[in-house]
């Protein structure tokens, strides 16, 4: 739970706690997918994030950090791109919530609590880490204000699914 959430994203930062979660990350070395709930704070992110990203040396120069959305004209270029390993950080809306793998990610979720992330939009998003036999356990990441229902329910049926398929 990150108390300034709201006030952070108004002023387009992401929270101190995503900044203390990168420095212990389990593997530095996978690459960051970041959904956001908006368009426009995905745009916004873009800038301070990247800085923040390059100042602890988790990017290397800041082409390492794009956004991506159902709009954007170069969405297949961007896609690919982060497929290739050419991105270090990707951040999305929903439109990467299904239908695309990455082999090996961590998986964020700023304002989780937001009304378009319910239950099976969040459940879609955790199956995007841990998508290969050689890294089958990326993180994921909630950063919210406040437990809903849908939060609450997505960690069950994950936490189920992983036991029906051995990994708990």
């Amino acid at each position: 739970m990150t108390f300034s959430l709201k006030k952070n994203l108004k002023n387009n930062q992401a929270p101190a706690t995503f900044l203390a979660w990168t420095r212990k990350r389990q593997n530095p070395t996978r690459q960051l997918l970041i959904f956001v709930p908006t368009i426009r704070l995905a745009e916004k992110l873009q800038e301070n994030l990247t800085s923040l990203l390059l100042k602890e040396q988790i990017i290397a120069t800041k082409d390492k950090l794009l956004f991506v959305h159902a709009g954007d004209s170069n969405r297949e270029e961007k896609v690919t791109q982060f497929r290739r390993k050419e991105l270090s950080v990707l951040i999305t809306t929903t439109i990467l919530e299904r239908g695309v793998t990455f082999p090996s990610v961590d998986v964020v979720i700023f304002d989780a609590g937001h009304m378009v992330f319910d239950e099976a939009a969040l459940v879609q998003i955790a199956g995007r880490a841990g998508r290969s036999a050689d890294d089958p356990t990326g993180e994921v990441i909630f950063f919210h204000d406040g437990k809903t229902e849908a939060m609450v329910q997505a960690i069950q049926s994950i936490n189920m699914m992983n036991k029906r398929g051995g990994f708990s």
